[in-house]
C-alpha cells in the first residue's frame, strides 16, 4: 500500500469540527458528475460534506483527484492530516488516503523556486499580494505563459508578475514550459516571500503527472496533423515540412520538440518570404548542436555562436532559418557600424521626408531572424540599442518612426570569432542577453565519418590526416575556410567505395570547393600530394 496526500476543502459551517478532530477519518467516494467526470466527494464522520480539489487552488504539493482517480476504490477511507490557509472563505484540509501500489511507483515530485518580478504600476495587484504574504499568508495563484515564451503568475484572473528566467536554468525553463503548455489543469504556485519588490514562489510538479500529460494524446499534436495545418494554411510546402522533420529526426531531436517548431510557422508578406533560406547542403551536426539551438529557439531565446573561421557558425544559423521557415536577415558587422544602420534613417520620397526602418525594427515586427555576423567588432556602445530588445520586454522605440513589440518568432542570432585581430569584448549586458554556443572543429573528422559511411580504416587514416593539415592551413591563414567541410568527405567515400580513385574523389569534392586556381593549386601541392 502506498499513502497519497490530497487536498479537499472544508465546509464553512463545521471549520471548528475539523480543526478539533485532526486524525479523525474521512469517507471518499468516486462521484462522477457533468461537471466533473472525475469528482471525488468526501464526507466526515458527521456527515458533512465536500469535494478533492482539482485545480489550482489545491495546497501545493498533494496530488490532485484527478491524478489519484484511478487508483482509489469506488470507496476508500482517508485521514485528517491537517489544515491550511483560507481559499475563498473555505479552509484546505490536507487528507492522507492509502491507495494499492500494484506495481506503480509513485515518484514524488520536484519543486522549483521561481522569482516574480514586475513594476507595481504594471501590476497593482501585486501590491494586494506583497501585503498578505508579509502578513503571513501563503498566497495560490496558477501559472500561465503569455507571449509564448514569459511564466506569469496569475491570481484573482490578475497578472502579478512576470518569471525571472535569469534564476532557472534552460533545461529547467524547457520543462517547465512544456509541462505548463501541455497540461490541461492549471499549474498551481503557492507565493511563500517577499523579496524587495519582487514574489518568492513555489512551483511542485508531480513527476506522475507530468508523465501522464506530455501522453495525452489531446495535449501535444502528432507530427503529421501539424503538418497537415502547415500545409492548409500555405505556410509551407508538405515535401520542405518532411526534409525537415528527417533532417531533425537524423539529430536527435524529439517529436514534441519538431511539433513546436511546425507551430511557430507563419505568413510572411512576399519580400521577406523570399528571404526564406533553401540551403543546397545543411549543416553537418558532429557536435549535436541543432537539437540545443531547437530547444532554445523553442523558448524564444536569442543566441551568439562562438567559434573559429570555417566551423560552421553562419551554415548553422542559415539552416535553423530553414528550419523555422522564418526570413533570414543578416549583417556584416564592423567599426563603422552605427545607429542608423541598424534602427533606420529618413530619405526623400517623392518631394515627401519619410522614415525607412532599419533592419532591426524589420525583423523584430515580422518576427525575422537577424544574423549580426562578426557581432564582436562593433563598437559596444552601440550595441545596447539592442538591449530592450533582446530583454523580457521585446520592444524597442525607434526615434522618427514607433514603438515596436517584437513579434513571437524574432530571434536575433550573432555570431563571433574570439581574439581575432580588430574584435572587442562584448560588455556584460550585451552578453547576457544570449545564450552562448561555442562550435569548434572535431578532433578527428574520422569520428563523424564513421557514424556516416563505410570503408577501410586506410581511407579514414588519409581522411584525418588531410583534414588536420587544412585546418592548420585555415588557422594560419594560408588557405580560406572554404576548404574545412565535412559533406565533402563523406562524398569522397562513397564515390571511392564504387571505384573512383580516392584522390580524384578528394579533388572533386574537398578541391573544387574553392573557386581560386592558385588556392587549390596550393592545397594539392602542400597537403594532398603529400597524404595521398
Amino acid at each position: 500500500m502506498k499513502k497519497v496526500e490530497l487536498t479537499a476543502l472544508s465546509w464553512i459551517e463545521n471549520d471548528m469540527f475539523i480543526k478539533n478532530n485532526i486524525g479523525s477519518k474521512v469517507k471518499i467516494v468516486k462521484s462522477p458528475n457533468s461537471k466533473d467526470p472525475k469528482a471525488l466527494l468526501v464526507t466526515t464522520e458527521n456527515g458533512t460534506k465536500g469535494y478533492i480539489t482539482n485545480k489550482a487552488n489545491a495546497l501545493i504539493g498533494p496530488m490532485t483527484g484527478h491524478e489519484i482517480y484511478d487508483d482509489l476504490n469506488d470507496e476508500s477511507i482517508g485521514i485528517i492530516k491537517s489544515f491550511g490557509t483560507q481559499y475563498m472563505g473555505r479552509t484546505m484540509v490536507l487528507i492522507e488516503v492509502e491507495v494499492e501500489d500494484e506495481g506503480k511507483e509513485f515518484i514524488g515530485s520536484e519543486e522549483y523556486i521561481l522569482i516574480f518580478k514586475g513594476t507595481y504600476k504594471k501590476y497593482p495587484k501585486k501590491i494586494e499580494v506583497i501585503d498578505s504574504i508579509n502578513n503571513g499568508n501563503n498566497v495560490k495563484g496558477y501559472l500561465a505563459i503569455q507571449n509564448d515564451k514569459d511564466f506569469a503568475c496569475i491570481i484573482d484572473n490578475e497578472t502579478i508578475g512576470i518569471c525571472d528566467l535569469n534564476k532557472l536554468d534552460t533545461t529547467t525553463q524547457s520543462k517547465i514550459y512544456s509541462y505548463v503548455k501541455n497540461s490541461y489543469e492549471k499549474i498551481a504556485v503557492n507565493c511563500v516571500e517577499v523579496e524587495g519588490q519582487n514574489i518568492k514562489a513555489i512551483l511542485l510538479v508531480s513527476k506522475n503527472k507530468e508523465a501522464k500529460d506530455c501522453k495525452n494524446p489531446n495535449a501535444i499534436k502528432s507530427i503529421d496533423k501539424i503538418i497537415e495545418e502547415v500545409v492548409n494554411n500555405n505556410f509551407a510546402t508538405k515535401e520542405k515540412c518532411l526534409q525537415v522533420v528527417k533532417y531533425l529526426t537524423d539529430n536527435n531531436v524529439k517529436e514534441r520538440h519538431i511539433v513546436k517548431v511546425f507551430e511557430s510557422y507563419k505568413e510572411y508578406p512576399e519580400n521577406l518570404k523570399s528571404l526564406i533560406p533553401t540551403p543546397n547542403t545543411y549543416y553537418d551536426d558532429y557536435l549535436g548542436l541543432i537539437n540545443k539551438n531547437i530547444l532554445y529557439m523553442n523558448i524564444s531565446k536569442h543566441l551568439r555562436i562562438v567559434g573559429d573561421k570555417g566551423t560552421g557558425k553562419n551554415k548553422i544559423i542559415e539552416t535553423l532559418a530553414w528550419i523555422f521557415n522564418r526570413p533570414l536577415l543578416r549583417l556584416s558587422v564592423s567599426r563603422e557600424l552605427d545607429k542608423l544602420d541598424l534602427l533606420g534613417s529618413q530619405k526623400l520620397e517623392n518631394g515627401n521626408i519619410v522614415f525607412e526602418p532599419g533592419i532591426v525594427p524589420i525583423a523584430m515586427e515580422y518576427g525575422c531572424i537577424l544574423n549580426l555576423d562578426e557581432i564582436n567588432t562593433a563598437n559596444p556602445g552601440l550595441l545596447t540599442l539592442l538591449h530592450s530588445a533582446t530583454d523580457w520586454s521585446g520592444a524597442l522605440n525607434v526615434p522618427g518612426y514607433k514603438a515596436i513589440k517584437a513579434d513571437k518568432n524574432f530571434c536575433l542570432i550573432s555570431t563571433m570569432n574570439e581574439n581575432y585581430s580588430g574584435t572587442v569584448d562584448l560588455n556584460e549586458a550585451t552578453k547576457d542577453r544570449f545564450v552562448t554556443i561555442r562550435v569548434s572543429y572535431p578532433k578527428k573528422i574520422s569520428i563523424v565519418l564513421k557514424n556516416q559511411v563505410n570503408a577501410p580504416q586506410e581511407v579514414f587514416d588519409w581522411c584525418d590526416s588531410l583534414f588536420e593539415g587544412i585546418l592548420n592551413s585555415v588557422k594560419n591563414g594560408d588557405l580560406p575556410s572554404e576548404f574545412i567541410t565535412v559533406r565533402g568527405y563523406i562524398n569522397a567515400i562513397e564515390v571511392y567505395n564504387e571505384g573512383l580513385d580516392f584522390k580524384e574523389a578528394i579533388i572533386d569534392n574537398v578541391v573544387n570547393l574553392v573557386e581560386q586556381p592558385d588556392e587549390r593549386e596550393a592545397l594539392l601541392e602542400d597537403i594532398i600530394n603529400m597524404v595521398l
